[in-house]
């Protein structure tokens, strides 16, 4: 545990030099709502990657900034651009997923085979929150799983992280 703690706090030397005389130490972080003009706004867009012609993915946010803890309620759009039905097909109740600042989470999906019928020049939205997004500027980018990605959006979640530690004599 000392040497996780010497780690975590080795950038604060009073800190380590608290460690070292022996004495007890808890450090408390907390993130706290910070105002802020900052908005989160749609990043150029790099092109939708999509498997099936005729199907364009976008995705969309509920609203512009969130304060933390704030789930983020992230968009996704498919939009059948033919004149005919676009049906797709799941291997799984998972249909769509996200990917923040790079990394996707894992869900553990339920074997169901799952389709949608989207009717010509029509949309089918899929609504999932995102949650534990910490403070700072992120990339967000909505996945049909399967079948391709929307353009990358830029998340503002507002907040700043407050430390505090407290030393037991």
């Amino acid at each position: 545990m000392n040497r996780l703690l010497r780690s975590v706090l080795g950038a604060v030397p009073h800190m380590t030099s608290w460690l070292r005389l022996g004495l007890p130490l808890l450090l408390l972080t907390i993130a706290l709502p910070q105002p802020s003009n900052s908005v989160g706004r749609a990043a150029p867009a790099r092109g939708s990657a999509t498997s099936l012609p005729g199907l364009r993915i976008t995705a969309t946010l509920d609203k512009a900034s969130y304060d933390f803890p704030e789930a983020v309620q992230l968009t996704v759009i498919g939009t059948n651009t033919t004149d005919t039905p676009l049906t797709l097909h799941w291997a799984s109740g998972c249909l769509i997923n996200y990917i923040l600042d790079g990394w996707r989470p894992s869900w553990a999906c339920p074997a169901a085979l799952t389709s949608v019928t989207i009717p010509p020049h029509s949309a089918y939205s899929w609504t999932v929150p995102v949650k534990h997004v910490p403070v700072g500027e992120h990339e967000l980018i909505g996945e049909l799983i399967d079948y391709g990605t929307a353009p990358a959006l830029r998340v503002v979640m507002r907040g700043y992280w407050v430390s505090l530690a407290l030393v037991a004599k």
